[in-house]
């Protein structure tokens, strides 16, 4: 498993990131965020841009769980579509890297509330580099 899968960025404890499972052969990862009242917007729901947040570190762990500890990934582009508004509490998330070459991955992340609503789906562009220090 990559070790930058254990590192918890400060944006991702913001978030409350957990990481609940990985399946590096598939490319999946099963995680959990918290979202926090703070978060919320003027309707009592939680932001577009949180979620988009959740789902870009979704995307990225999924690429992540793919490649060697050599190797990391960075986001160049991220495409959201919110289906269901976000309510404070737990939120579930699964990614998916979907296309890989030497230097570019495609993956997928959909954020669910605890009851299985989907609340928001996204499809991630992630570049491919070697880490600096490995």
């Amino acid at each position: 498993m990559n070790e930058q899968l254990d590192e918890i960025p400060p944006g991702a404890s913001l978030l409350g990131r957990k990481l609940i499972s990985v399946d590096a052969a598939a490319g999946r990862v099963d995680l959990s965020f918290m979202g926090k009242a703070e978060f919320s917007n003027r309707h009592g729901t939680i932001q577009g841009g949180f979620l988009a947040a959740m789902l870009d570190a979704t995307t990225g762990l999924a690429v992540l769980s793919a490649l060697p500890d050599t190797e990391t990934a960075v986001t160049l582009d991220l495409n959201v579509s919110y289906i269901n508004a976000a309510q404070v509490g737990p939120i579930q998330a699964t990614g998916t890297l979907t296309h890989r070459s030497r230097t570019i991955a495609r993956s997928n992340g959909e954020l669910r509330a605890e009851d299985g609503t989907v609340i928001a789906s996204a499809t991630a562009s992630l570049r491919i580099m070697q880490r600096q220090n490995k």
